[in-house]
């Protein structure tokens, strides 16, 4: 989709030579045969000449990778972005993405020029964004982040200077503040107040669950930072137990999801109540601590499947 004097993107669709080829880093070979001219394929320079015409004010493109979260990178020729990186917080406002954010960007030497790249340089700011999977495509999250980046590119001021945050209307804990603020794009604003409600932790092999009351969910907390959600409020399961360490709405997960169950590992210990719980609701996740051998503190970033200590 190109719209004239405004946003030019397109869907990377596994043809390298529509992506790339464009005269920067163009050391890579193919098929055996060294890439010896810029636009060298009817591809790229078919593309680079409606670009030209057009004149778009950024560019979007897209591609996939295997990768937890995905990842936005600005248009960086001889590994520096000129115009593109003020554009990537833009997109980024879409929770769970990894993205860069400097202009020092590093490359593969070995891959021939990418269209962004090309792009950059010609003084038109671009982003490349690798989806974080093959088959599945959250169209309402790409479709956010487009439109944010419609939002400034509409404004070019706005690209001078990192979005301003929506001002939220409930007061973030005074604690947490400096991690709401150092993590706003992945918590969203607050929903609740700060509230004290039963919460349940247990340790495995390779992480930890936690069973909240107020919400008949548990979360289970990997050891590689990835979350997963399960929302456990049968009346029938009250008093699940199969066996000392596998009981409750924690044991229940455990028992009845392999794919939990083979990546967390085996349980240490039995389940145990929260002590002086704290936790405040945000609009993508939800700030917890509690009292273990000193105060600890977890950040849950439920939109992207992440958590992680501040």
């Amino acid at each position: 989709m190109c719209l004239t004097g405004q946003l030019c993107s397109s869907v990377r669709t596994g043809c390298r030579a529509s992506l790339r080829g464009y005269g920067v880093r163009t050391k890579a070979l193919f098929g055996g045969k060294k890439r010896t001219a810029v636009l060298s394929e009817p591809e790229t320079l078919a593309l680079s000449n409606f670009i030209t015409q057009i004149q778009p004010d950024a560019a979007v493109f897209w591609g996939a990778g295997r990768r937890t979260y995905g990842l936005i990178s600005p248009g960086a020729c001889e590994e520096r972005s000129l115009v593109s990186v003020a554009l990537v917080k833009y997109y980024a406002s879409v929770p769970g993405y990894e993205y860069v954010d400097k202009p020092d960007v590093l490359a593969d030497p070995n891959l021939t020029g990418d269209v962004t790249n090309w792009l950059d340089k010609q003084g038109i700011p671009a982003l490349y964004v690798i989806l974080p999977g093959f088959l599945e495509l959250d169209f309402a999250r790409e479709l956010s982040g487009v439109l944010s980046v419609i939002s400034a590119v509409a404004e070019p001021a706005k690209l001078q200077q990192t979005p301003t945050p929506v001002s939220c209307q409930t007061p973030v804990n005074p604690t947490w503040a400096s991690w709401h603020d150092a993590h706003r794009l992945l918590l969203g604003c607050p929903t609740s107040g700060v509230n004290q409600p039963m919460s349940v932790w247990q340790s495995f092999a390779n992480g930890r669950m936690l069973w909240r009351q107020d919400t008949d969910q548990v979360y289970v907390l990997y050891d590689d930072s990835s979350v997963a959600t399960f929302v456990v409020n049968s009346a029938d399961l009250a008093g699940f137990q199969v066996s000392e360490l596998v009981k409750g709405a924690i044991g229940y997960v455990y028992d009845t999801y392999s794919a939990v169950s083979s990546k967390i590992g085996p349980p240490e210990d039995q389940e145990r109540q929260a002590a002086d719980v704290t936790i405040q609701d945000f609009s993508l996740g939800f700030i917890i601590s509690w009292q273990e051998s000193g105060l600890q503190t977890n950040l849950i970033f439920l939109g992207a499947n992440q958590w992680q200590t501040p």
